[in-house]
């Protein structure tokens, strides 16, 4: 039978110190703070994708009312065109009523450019 006190104590252990196992070493702990900083510019990265993402999907339903609009003001030019009837030119009236909001929705540098 093997001696198991040479089994328990080995050249170079340490004995039974609680963090022995822990690195010692400077350039672990500098690599430690470099994850920990990186691991926080990350999270302050997806923050940020996350408010440019939103802001994007906003631009695009305004940009999508817009383009809504639009179609109703070509829609009852086209039935009046056509057909002569006043009553084509309702979705036109209701869409030109609506299109300045729109558009100063969907582009807000834009109209306050032209107003200036």
């Amino acid at each position: 039978m093997p001696n198991t006190a040479l089994l328990i104590r080995r050249p170079g252990w340490r004995g039974s110190r609680p963090f022995a196992g822990l690195p010692s070493s400077p350039l672990a702990y500098v690599l430690l703070a470099l994850a920990i900083t990186a691991a926080g510019w990350n999270f302050a990265a997806r923050d940020a994708a996350h408010r440019e993402q939103a802001r994007q999907r906003e631009l695009i339903s305004r940009s999508d009312r817009l383009l809504s609009t639009m179609k109703d003001l070509e829609t009852g030019m086209r039935g009046y065109a056509l057909t002569g009837k006043l009553e084509y030119l309702e979705p036109y009236a209701d869409a030109l009523n609506h299109i300045g909001d729109d558009v100063a929705l969907a582009c807000p540098h834009s109209v306050a450019q032209v107003r200036s």
